[in-house]
C-alpha cells in the first residue's frame, strides 16, 4: 500500500492522546528515506500505508476522536500522498 503523510492540528491539551493513540494503531512519526534510514517527521504529523488520502484521513479522524472520546478534538488535518518528497531533521534507525 502506498504511503500518505497526514498533518493535524487538534486542541490542546489533547495532543499527546491523540498522537499516542496514532502510533499504537498503525501511523508512524518517521518518515523513510534513502539508503535504508528514517527521519523524524514534525510534532503533528504522522505517515501511514493506506489505500488512498481518503482512507489514511478517515483512519486518522477515527482514531483521534476515539482518543478522547471527542467528535470536535480535529481542528484540520490533510492527508496526501508521500509519493515524493525531500527533508531535513533528525535521522533514525
Amino acid at each position: 500500500m502506498p504511503l500518505y503523510i497526514v498533518a493535524y492540528d487538534v486542541k490542546t491539551p489533547h495532543q499527546k492522546a491523540v498522537k499516542d493513540k496514532l502510533l499504537a494503531n498503525g501511523f508512524s512519526n518517521r518518515i523513510p528515506v534513502g539508503g535504508g534510514g528514517f527521519r523524524q517527521l514534525p510534532d503533528t504529523t504522522v505517515a501511514v500505508n493506506a489505500g488512498s488520502s481518503k482512507e489514511a484521513f478517515e483512519r486518522f479522524h477515527s482514531l483521534a476522536t476515539s482518543a478522547v472520546q471527542s467528535a470536535g478534538v480535529v481542528e484540520r488535518a490533510v492527508a496526501v500522498g508521500a509519493s515524493d518528497y525531500w527533508m531535513t531533521g533528525e535521522s533514525s534507525n
